[in-house]
C-alpha cells in the first residue's frame, strides 16, 4: 500500500546536505507517528541529472547536493518527488519526478523504504 493513503502533512525539507521526508503516519491502533526517511541518504541519488535507486554499499553524489527547485508534488497516482537535476554539462538541466509511493511504504506509523 502506498504511504500517501495513510500519511498525513507529508512535506520535504532539504537541509544540512540531505533530502528528508517528513509525515504523520497512521499506526494500526489508528493513532498516528509522527515520521521521517532521508531520502540522500538510504534510496535516491542524481546520476547525471536523473534520478536512480541507490544500490547498496555504493558511493554517489547525494541529490540534494546537486538538485535544485526540490519538491513534492501529490497528485491521484501518488506523491512525486520532482527537481531539476544537475547534469555534467551545465546546459542540459533536466526535470526529473520519481513517485515515491512505488517506494516507500507506512509500515505501522513508520516510513520504510520498499525495493
Amino acid at each position: 500500500m502506498s504511504f500517501t493513503k495513510t500519511c498525513y502533512d507529508v512535506r520535504l525539507e532539504v537541509s544540512d546536505g540531505s533530502i528528508t521526508l517528513y509525515g504523520s503516519a497512521k499506526r494500526q491502533d489508528g493513532e498516528c507517528n509522527d515520521t521521517s526517511i532521508n531520502l540522500d541518504k538510504f534510496v535516491i541519488f542524481n546520476d547525471n541529472g536523473s534520478f536512480s535507486l541507490r544500490e547498496y554499499g555504493r558511493e554517489v553524489d547525494a541529490s540534494s547536493q546537486s538538485a535544485f527547485d526540490i519538491y513534492l508534488n501529490r497528485e491521484f497516482s501518488g506523491t512525486w518527488l520532482i527537481a531539476v537535476s544537475s547534469r555534467s554539462d551545465p546546459n542540459f538541466d533536466e526535470l526529473q519526478k520519481i513517485n515515491l509511493d512505488h517506494h516507500i511504504k507506512n509500515d505501522n506509523g513508520y516510513l520504510k523504504w520498499v525495493s
